[in-house]
């Protein structure tokens, strides 16, 4: 027979892989300087139309918004993003390379390394970004 913290030790094992699937389809990573910041920070997200979806993530550290559009974002920034990719990263598979690119990211922060990699980081990022979505789109032949 389990007990109560084992059933909550399985639920949160299972919610890692789950949120992972959410990340890769709907999710977006940014290395981004807020106004009136010296250095960059570290963001993710995850955009959804369900609310029992987000209040889940809240669960995980997320702050949620609503955007115009009526869908929810679910937002964490800078070490709660750090952490929570480093959960995640296992079981990525589309935006496994920007996650590896934003741990990188901000583990060199951490080091005290900021506005000189910054810009490399932030360039890195897009130019993933772009592999990405055009890997995505049908070969012409």
């Amino acid at each position: 027979m389990m007990n109560k913290e084992t059933i909550k030790q399985r639920e949160t094992d299972l919610l890692i892989p789950y949120i992972s699937g959410l990340f890769d389809i709907g999710g977006c990573i940014k290395i981004e300087t807020p106004k009136k910041a010296t250095e960059a920070s570290l963001f993710i997200w995850i955009t959804y139309k369900a609310f029992g979806l987000m209040e889940l993530l809240q669960k995980k550290g997320a702050h949620i918004g609503q955007k115009s559009d009526g869908a929810y974002r679910a937002k964490w920034r800078d070490r709660q993003a750090y952490f929570l990719l480093r959960k995640l990263i296992p079981f990525l598979i589309i935006r496994k390379e920007q996650a590896r690119i934003a741990l990188e990211f901000f583990e060199e922060r951490e080091k005290g390394k900021t506005a000189s990699t910054d810009s490399i980081f932030k360039l890195r990022l897009r130019l993933c970004k772009r592999k990405d979505n055009d890997e995505d789109k049908p070969k012409r032949t």
